[in-house]
Protein backbone atom coordinates (compact mmCIF):
# COMPACT_ATOMS: atom_id res chain seq x y z
CA UNK A 1 0.00 0.00 0.00
CA UNK A 2 1.34 3.31 -0.76
CA UNK A 3 0.97 6.50 1.06
CA UNK A 4 1.85 10.25 0.96
CA UNK A 5 2.65 12.39 4.32
CA UNK A 6 2.08 15.88 3.96
CA UNK A 7 2.20 18.04 6.38
CA UNK A 8 0.42 22.00 5.58
CA UNK A 9 2.56 24.60 6.76
CA UNK A 10 1.63 27.48 4.42
CA UNK A 11 -0.41 29.30 7.09
CA UNK A 12 -0.49 33.25 7.70
CA UNK A 13 -0.87 32.49 11.58
CA UNK A 14 -3.36 35.35 12.07
CA UNK A 15 -4.06 34.85 15.61
CA UNK A 16 -0.34 34.69 16.58
CA UNK A 17 0.67 37.47 14.36
CA UNK A 18 3.13 35.48 12.84
CA UNK A 19 3.10 32.77 10.50
CA UNK A 20 4.15 30.54 13.26
CA UNK A 21 5.11 27.36 11.40
CA UNK A 22 8.60 29.27 10.99
CA UNK A 23 9.23 30.03 14.59
CA UNK A 24 12.82 29.01 16.27
CA UNK A 25 11.62 26.54 18.83
CA UNK A 26 14.35 24.11 20.33
CA UNK A 27 16.51 24.59 17.39
CA UNK A 28 13.83 23.65 14.84
CA UNK A 29 11.12 25.40 12.96
CA UNK A 30 7.74 24.75 14.11
CA UNK A 31 6.93 22.67 11.05
CA UNK A 32 9.69 20.47 11.62
CA UNK A 33 8.21 18.46 14.47
CA UNK A 34 5.43 17.03 12.39
CA UNK A 35 7.75 16.39 9.63
CA UNK A 36 10.49 14.61 11.65
CA UNK A 37 7.20 12.54 13.62
CA UNK A 38 5.84 11.61 9.97
CA UNK A 39 9.82 10.91 8.63
CA UNK A 40 10.03 8.70 11.85
CA UNK A 41 6.65 6.76 11.48
CA UNK A 42 8.73 4.68 8.50
CA UNK A 43 5.44 4.32 6.64
CA UNK A 44 5.02 6.95 3.89
CA UNK A 45 6.64 6.64 0.38
CA UNK A 46 7.83 10.24 0.86
CA UNK A 47 6.40 13.24 2.96
CA UNK A 48 6.09 16.54 1.96
CA UNK A 49 5.66 19.97 3.77
CA UNK A 50 3.83 22.67 1.52
CA UNK A 51 4.63 25.93 2.46
CA UNK A 52 3.72 28.15 -0.45
CA UNK A 53 0.19 26.98 -0.55
CA UNK A 54 -2.96 28.34 -2.15
CA UNK A 55 -5.27 31.10 -0.98
CA UNK A 56 -7.35 28.91 1.56
CA UNK A 57 -6.01 25.91 3.70
CA UNK A 58 -7.78 23.01 1.05
CA UNK A 59 -5.95 25.10 -2.06
CA UNK A 60 -2.81 23.69 -0.17
CA UNK A 61 -3.98 20.68 0.79
CA UNK A 62 -4.75 19.88 -2.91
CA UNK A 63 -1.50 21.28 -3.99
CA UNK A 64 0.25 18.85 -1.92
CA UNK A 65 -2.34 15.90 -2.75
CA UNK A 66 -1.66 16.73 -6.44
CA UNK A 67 2.14 16.60 -6.36
CA UNK A 68 1.68 12.93 -5.05
CA UNK A 69 0.85 9.63 -6.81
CA UNK A 70 0.61 7.05 -4.00
CA UNK A 71 -2.89 5.31 -3.25
CA UNK A 72 -3.58 6.92 0.20
CA UNK A 73 -2.24 10.30 1.52
CA UNK A 74 -2.30 11.45 5.78
CA UNK A 75 -1.97 14.56 6.18
CA UNK A 76 -1.47 16.83 8.74
CA UNK A 77 -0.82 20.55 10.38
CA UNK A 78 2.26 21.93 10.71
CA UNK A 79 1.04 23.31 13.89
CA UNK A 80 0.54 20.03 15.68
CA UNK A 81 3.75 19.61 17.00
CA UNK A 82 2.94 16.93 19.36
CA UNK A 83 1.61 13.87 17.10
CA UNK A 84 3.85 11.24 17.68
CA UNK A 85 5.01 8.90 14.68
CA UNK A 86 3.46 5.76 16.60
CA UNK A 87 -0.29 7.86 15.91
CA UNK A 88 0.84 7.67 12.22
CA UNK A 89 1.82 4.05 12.02
CA UNK A 90 -1.43 3.11 13.72
CA UNK A 91 -3.35 5.36 11.42
CA UNK A 92 -1.68 3.75 8.39
CA UNK A 93 -3.15 0.44 9.41
CA UNK A 94 -6.58 1.85 9.64
CA UNK A 95 -6.17 3.24 5.85
CA UNK A 96 -9.13 2.01 3.69
CA UNK A 97 -12.34 3.07 1.78
CA UNK A 98 -13.71 5.43 4.25
CA UNK A 99 -11.32 8.28 5.96
CA UNK A 100 -9.57 7.75 8.79
CA UNK A 101 -9.53 11.12 11.47
CA UNK A 102 -8.13 11.59 15.22
CA UNK A 103 -11.00 11.97 17.41
CA UNK A 104 -10.99 13.09 21.07
CA UNK A 105 -13.73 12.97 23.64
CA UNK A 106 -14.02 16.67 25.03
CA UNK A 107 -12.75 17.33 28.32
CA UNK A 108 -13.44 20.41 29.32
CA UNK A 109 -16.77 21.65 30.56
CA UNK A 110 -18.55 22.94 27.73
CA UNK A 111 -21.23 26.08 27.39
CA UNK A 112 -23.34 26.99 24.57
CA UNK A 113 -24.81 30.25 24.56
CA UNK A 114 -24.38 30.28 28.04
CA UNK A 115 -26.41 26.78 28.41
CA UNK A 116 -24.04 23.70 29.15
CA UNK A 117 -23.55 20.68 27.37
CA UNK A 118 -23.13 17.24 28.11
CA UNK A 119 -19.69 16.79 27.12
CA UNK A 120 -19.77 13.14 26.85
CA UNK A 121 -21.63 13.87 23.18
CA UNK A 122 -18.83 16.01 22.16
CA UNK A 123 -16.26 14.46 20.23
CA UNK A 124 -13.30 16.53 18.90
CA UNK A 125 -11.61 15.46 15.57
CA UNK A 126 -8.56 16.47 14.83
CA UNK A 127 -5.14 15.83 12.13
CA UNK A 128 -4.47 14.06 10.86
CA UNK A 129 -6.35 12.75 8.66
CA UNK A 130 -6.16 9.79 6.07
CA UNK A 131 -7.96 9.66 2.86
CA UNK A 132 -7.77 7.16 -0.08
CA UNK A 133 -5.60 10.32 -2.33
CA UNK A 134 -8.52 9.71 -5.70
CA UNK A 135 -11.50 10.33 -2.99
CA UNK A 136 -9.29 13.31 -1.39
CA UNK A 137 -9.18 14.93 -4.92
CA UNK A 138 -13.01 14.26 -5.38
CA UNK A 139 -13.63 15.82 -2.53
CA UNK A 140 -11.27 19.30 -2.88
CA UNK A 141 -12.93 19.12 -6.26
CA UNK A 142 -16.17 20.44 -4.56
CA UNK A 143 -16.71 24.00 -2.93
CA UNK A 144 -17.36 23.94 0.53
CA UNK A 145 -15.82 25.90 3.77
CA UNK A 146 -14.56 24.20 6.63
CA UNK A 147 -12.53 20.54 7.59
CA UNK A 148 -12.09 18.21 4.52
CA UNK A 149 -13.06 15.63 6.77
CA UNK A 150 -16.09 17.30 7.93
CA UNK A 151 -17.66 17.74 4.33
CA UNK A 152 -16.79 13.92 4.19
CA UNK A 153 -18.94 13.45 6.86
CA UNK A 154 -21.64 15.84 5.62
CA UNK A 155 -21.71 13.94 2.28
CA UNK A 156 -21.22 10.37 2.92
CA UNK A 157 -21.37 9.37 6.78
CA UNK A 158 -19.35 7.32 9.11
CA UNK A 159 -15.37 7.95 9.36
CA UNK A 160 -13.36 5.82 10.59
CA UNK A 161 -11.96 6.84 14.34
CA UNK A 162 -8.74 6.74 15.42
CA UNK A 163 -9.94 7.23 18.93
CA UNK A 164 -7.01 8.09 21.49
CA UNK A 165 -6.08 10.57 24.26
CA UNK A 166 -2.73 11.78 23.61
CA UNK A 167 -1.89 15.64 24.26
CA UNK A 168 -2.50 16.43 20.22
CA UNK A 169 -3.01 20.09 21.15
CA UNK A 170 -3.04 22.61 17.87
CA UNK A 171 -0.87 25.85 18.00
CA UNK A 172 -3.47 28.06 17.56
CA UNK A 173 -2.69 31.28 20.35
CA UNK A 174 0.93 32.77 21.49
CA UNK A 175 -0.03 31.11 24.78
CA UNK A 176 -0.25 27.71 22.46
CA UNK A 177 3.05 28.96 20.83
CA UNK A 178 5.15 29.72 24.67
CA UNK A 179 3.82 25.70 25.69
CA UNK A 180 5.71 24.36 22.52
CA UNK A 181 8.33 26.38 23.38
CA UNK A 182 8.86 25.09 26.93
CA UNK A 183 7.86 21.49 26.08
CA UNK A 184 10.73 21.35 23.37
CA UNK A 185 13.49 23.74 25.81
CA UNK A 186 13.59 26.76 24.21
CA UNK A 187 12.85 30.22 25.63
CA UNK A 188 9.94 33.48 24.64
CA UNK A 189 8.22 34.02 21.23
CA UNK A 190 10.08 36.11 19.25
CA UNK A 191 13.35 35.09 21.18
Amino acid sequence: MSCTGIVLAAGSGVRVGTPKQFELIGGKRLWQYAWYNMLEADVFDHVSVIVVGGPTRMDSLRKGVESCDTEYVIFTDASRPYTPAWVFKDMYKLLGDVPVAVVQPMYDSTLFKDEPLDRTLITCIQTPNGFKRKLLLELLDNSFYGPVIHEYMRRRGEITQYKTDFYNQKVTTVSDLEHVRRYYGSKSVNA
